[in-house]
């Protein structure tokens, strides 16, 4: 159906059975991606699902790590997964639009994270090529912390990532975390 359409598709796969060949070579397929946020308390076994793809397919793989932890030295900081698992394109997701307190402007600081803006800088300088997974999602009830962004929020969110060398841009969802659509 995506073919059809002429619309591309990245391929989530375990990396640890035998996959489908026909889906991963499929003409719809842009890439793979093995897994999804890995640590470092098991990129091992990462980096084992990592070699033993790529000794079967010639697909290039990304890996999803989460934008937030950039620089942070935490085990799903990206800066120490992605050199171990070398991934062709490093892709994050990034999250800025909090409940009130937090946004574009104003990043979770308690938690070492740095801003949007430092964070695509960082990766500017980066060789490798990158994409960002925006936050299209959020909740309008008295939840924690999510909220639903704005269309001039994740615009200057996009913009901000394209300025900074960003290749690709890729919506997550469609629907707030407790499965209602947006309309």
């Amino acid at each position: 159906l995506a073919a059809k359409y002429g619309i591309r598709l990245i391929v989530r796969v375990s990396g640890k059975r035998k996959e489908s060949k026909e889906l991963i070579e499929h003409r719809a397929t842009l890439k793979v991606m093995i897994g999804d946020e890995p640590k470092m308390e098991e990129i091992e076994d990462y980096r084992q699902r990592y070699a033993n793809f790529r000794s079967e397919f010639d697909t290039p793989i990304i890996t999803c790590s989460i934008l937030g932890g950039y620089g942070t030295g935490s085990g799903a900081d990206p800066l120490r997964v992605w050199p171990v698992l070398q991934p062709k394109i490093r892709m994050g997701r990034l999250y800025p639009f909090r409940k009130k307190q937090y946004d574009l402007l104003f990043p979770l600081g308690y938690k070492g994270w740095m801003s949007p803006s430092s964070t695509f800088q960082s990766l500017e300088n980066d060789p490798s090529p990158w994409w960002l997974v925006p936050q299209f999602f959020g909740h309008e009830r008295d939840v924690p912390y999510w909220r639903i962004p704005t269309g001039v929020e994740l615009k200057a969110l996009m913009h901000l990532a394209v300025a900074h060398r960003c290749t690709g841009l890729l919506g997550w969802s469609l629907y707030d975390h407790a499965g209602k659509i947006f309309t």
